[in-house]
């Protein structure tokens, strides 16, 4: 839809300006050229070596075995792991990276074995409701529930009869199903489905909401018996939700429109559902945020977090009686309350996780009195919280992940006592810790995870709760793990500088001459794998500057002149310990300016400002201060702009409208845009600095909102042209804009605009433009559904504008880069995925340039770089060696 939706309005565009554009006429012929010289790749050093397991997700175990979906060669497969000899076989494989989800099993009617419910991904169909009986020939799609390419995002609910209940997405609403013994698919409910249902007294118990309200339903399976259960809120919602069966009944928080979000029960009749209890009178409600994680059976008690009013959030309990319905234990006297979340049932206890006072996230343990219910350990001294995700039912009580500061996220078990809450194994020594996803799955007597040990990372764990029975189990892999390159960038001595982590370290900074030998890391900031580097880098000089992070500074400017020795933080601006001037800048915007680089920067005693630096301590200096105090009023993006003696940048004002700035060093800041007028992009173009701007929402602005430009004054900012931009480039004597799907082009004299193509750039989101010139021609990758989609040319006309590749798709990530009289761009087919792309801007000469990762694996190339005159870097994934960094070797014709 949303692609028609562009086109009609690229074509009423078109209609629109029909008198401003070329004549339409034949496309002139291509001019004749020798064909492409292809040049060599080779991987330049696989930083992060360490093993690179199949990333395993959910496990569930059927046919005495255990299964889980994970990555393979191929894309990713349904495994059959063997607990006896931990061997796991393929059963069937998917083209895409997206692993199945293993859910339950269900037996049908007269079945002899359960058969495996899962979801799984197919590029035609999406993600689906699959089952298995354990076999290739005995694993089938169950239906395209969501037509075509869309996914259904099926989910169990678990079987009802003989019939397996579950939900899915239909258009763009989840909805109730059943599948019986025969695999035919029914829909239940009418409406959309708000949280997950239960299963109860044989029937389904579920939230459905309509164009006017939310209230319960139920369902015995039948589309006659699926109905209404009650009305609770007759003029709204009572949005319904955390059903938690209890023996014959449920309990829920709805609210009725008097008493707020309380407690209600029911037994899955109209007659047997009533409010439970008003906990907090009036209409505010006692249920607590995310009420579906903070709700749980045990035995004949159900657990829940709840807001009286005077003890803030608490533990409560329920027998299904009002008068049962109490306050277990006060954690924290008054009314800011523990937080309890995390509620896990096992039998005769609940697990759970609570804060008080002087400790965090910790372990807490309940039977339903107050003296039975206890922190079981402070695993993390202090104010932070030790436990993450949830806790899972293992044996005599319950596992869960927890850092103790010391061994990093490990499992932890717990039998519902201190002395029993213990560390059951570090199975990656030190603080990085083994525990990559807070997910545990029970299968059988054993819990599996996915882990990272010092022999490999995104492989499957397994234990019995023991030391001595955790281990790593040692399956099939695509090969070593990605150290993923980031913020490539050359110096003129052929050098090229990056951050990447090498799985002993996090994201440090490196530099690199192409060469294996010529690679080196350089920092180490953060020990551990905390981040060392933790935004851009630029390059200043033959030098580099960059945001790194330390335990001391927080993020702070730092330089590298290549070496070890010679890579240093410029300067502590923010003097806070362990809080940095660049901390949550992740891309700073930065340009150089004559001697100096440009930046923003916040000391703590100003917000972010426009900084600079000549790369020593006494030469960092703050220029602005637009927004008095510890307001942030420079900002980040777009980049300053060197523009003759000054320097153009933006800057918010107190309502957050970016306006543009022009700064003389030495000198105050001059604003040259409108009160009101937001900035959205700016480049320089000749004598000028052209930028998009539109009039804010709220302001008193009656500005234009379209394409300015500036030349450095006030009185010389001018009104060009309106439309819907997102992006401009410069292309010599004009500029070209982006926007809707559509080319435009300007000379830059008020009132210029002509419709260049109805096919434009496809991202405009990047913070490098989708385009680039190339001997005075604008290249871009792009198009849409009726002009096609792939690599365009344009001399901006309307007949020298010609589309000469096809793409499979319209690529989100798209990106051209121009190199000499030819350009690379990433283009997406459907038998060899996201590769890297070449051309000389002919028909004849736009071809693969090489194939990462073969078959219809995603390379995934990054923009490459030029360290000297016939070698470039890119970043790339072979399906071998993860992310990596390449090398191009151009070959003389």
């Amino acid at each position: 839809m949303r692609r028609l939706v562009v086109t009609s309005l690229a074509l009423f565009l078109g209609a629109c300006e029909s008198n401003n554009i070329d004549s339409a006429s034949e496309k002139p012929p291509e001019t004749q050229r020798a064909a492409l010289t292809i040049p060599t790749f080779t991987l330049v050093k696989d930083l992060n070596a360490m093993s690179l397991g199949p990333a395993p997700g959910s496990v569930v175990a059927a046919h005495q075995r255990v299964y889980f979906g994970a990555n393979h060669p191929s894309g990713s497969a349904l495994y059959s792991l063997d607990p006896t000899t931990s061997v796991a076989t393929p059963i069937t494989t998917f083209p895409t990276s997206t692993a199945p989800t293993p859910q339950g099993v269900y037996r049908p009617a007269g079945g002899t074995a359960d058969l495996l419910v899962f979801s799984a991904f197919e590029p035609g169909t999406g993600m689906e409701l699959w089952l298995s009986d354990g076999t290739a020939a005995g694993t089938r799609r169950v239906a395209d529930l969501n037509p075509g390419p869309l996914s259904s995002n099926a989910t169990m609910v678990g079987q009802l009869g003989d019939a397996l209940v579950f939900t899915a997405i239909r258009g763009s609403d989840f909805l109730l199903y059943r599948m019986d013994a025969l695999f035919q698919v029914t829909r239940l409910s009418s409406e959309p489905v708000t949280g997950p249902p239960a299963l109860l007294n044989q029937r389904v118990l579920f939230a459905q909401s309509s164009a006017i309200n939310s209230e319960p339903w139920v369902s015995d399976g039948t589309v006659a018996g699926t109905q209404r259960l009650k009305d609770i809120h007759p003029t709204g919602s009572s949005s319904p939700i955390g059903f938690t069966v209890v023996g014959s009944r449920a309990i829920f928080f709805a609210n009725n429109g008097t008493a707020g979000a309380e407690p209600w029960s029911t037994d899955g009749t109209p007659a047997g559902t009533s409010l439970l209890k008003d906990i907090q009178p009036g209409a505010s409600g006692s249920m607590p945020f995310l009420a579906q994680s903070r709700i749980a059976s045990v035995g004949s008690t159900v657990f829940f977090a709840a807001n009286d009013g005077v003890h803030g959030e608490e533990l409560w309990k329920t027998d299904g009686t009002s008068t049962g319905t109490v306050l277990v234990s006060d954690a924290v006297p008054g009314a800011t309350g523990s937080a309890p979340t995390a509620f896990t049932g096992t039998p005769g206890r609940l697990f759970y996780t609570a804060s008080q006072s002087t400790t965090g996230g910790e372990p807490w343990t309940s039977d339903g009195t107050s003296a039975g219910t206890f922190m079981l350990k402070d695993i993390l001294p202090g104010a932070n919280r030790s436990v993450s995700g949830r806790y899972v039912p293992f044996g005599a009580g319950a596992l869960f992940f927890a850092d103790d500061g010391i061994h990093g996220r490990e499992p932890w078990f717990s039998n519902g006592q201190p002395s029993g809450t213990q560390l059951v194994s570090d199975l990656y020594p030190g603080s990085r810790g083994s525990a990559d996803l807070q997910l545990l799955s029970v299968a059988g007597a054993r819990a599996y995870f996915a882990c990272t040990t010092p022999l490999g990372v995104n492989d499957l764990c397994d234990t019995d709760g023991t030391s001595a029975g955790t281990r790593r189990l040692s399956l099939p892999g695509p090969g070593t793990a990605p150290s993923a390159p980031t913020w490539l960038v050359a110096t003129p001595q052929g050098r090229a500088f990056f951050a990447a982590s090498d799985g002993l370290t996090g994201r440090e900074l490196y530099v690199t001459d192409g060469t294996p030998t010529g690679t080196q890391r350089l920092t180490d900031l953060s020990p551990g794998i905390a981040d060392g580097v933790t935004g851009q880098i630029y390059v200043f000089g033959q030098n580099v500057v960059f945001a790194g992070r330390t335990p001391e500074h927080g993020s702070e400017l730092w330089f590298s002149d290549g070496t070890p020795r010679g890579t240093r933080m410029i300067r502590d601006i923010h003097p806070t310990a362990g809080v940095g001037a660049l901390d949550g800048i992740v891309r700073t915007y930065a340009t150089v300016h004559g001697n100096h680089f440009y930046f923003i920067a916040s000391d703590g005693v100003t917000g972010n400002e426009l900084w600079r630096t000549d790369g020593t301590e006494n030469g960092t200096e703050r220029l602005t201060d637009v927004l008095p105090g510890p307001a942030h009023s420079a900002v980040p993006d777009p980049a300053p702009i060197s523009f003759g003696a000054s320097l153009i940048f933006t800057a918010q004002d107190a309502q957050f409208v970016r306006s543009l700035y022009s700064l003389v060093p030495g000198s105050l800041p001059v604003r040259l845009t409108a009160q009101g007028l937001g900035v959205l992009k700016a480049i320089r173009n000749q004598n000028k600095v052209y930028f998009i701007a539109y009039p804010v929402s709220g302001t008193a602005s009656t500005a234009p909102g379209g394409l300015w430009s500036t030349d450095g004054t006030p009185q010389g900012t001018v009104f060009i042209t309106g439309g819907s931009f997102r992006d401009l480039i410069a292309t010599g004597t004009e500029v070209a804009l982006a926007g809707s799907g559509v080319l435009y082009a300007s000379n830059g004299t008020p009132g210029n605009r002509r419709l260049v193509s109805l096919a434009g750039p496809s991202n405009l989101y990047d913070p490098e433009p989708p385009f680039v010139m190339v001997d005075g021609t604008l290249t871009f990758v792009g198009g849409n559904g009726t002009m096609g989609v792939g690599l365009w040319r344009s001399d901006l006309t309307r007949p020298g504008t010609t589309r000469l590749s096809s793409s499979a798709t319209l690529d989100s990530y798209a990106w051209v880069h121009a190199e000499k009289e030819y350009v690379y761009f990433v283009a997406d087919s459907a038998t060899q995925g996201r590769e890297l792309w070449m051309s000389d801007l002919t028909a004849a000469n736009t071809r693969l340039a090489y194939d990462f990762a073969p078959g219809k694996l995603d390379g995934s190339p990054g923009r490459p770089i030029r360290i000297n005159s016939t070698q470039l870097l890119l970043t790339a994934n072979d399906g071998a060696h993860g992310t990596e960094l390449w090398r191009i070797d151009e070959v003389t014709p």
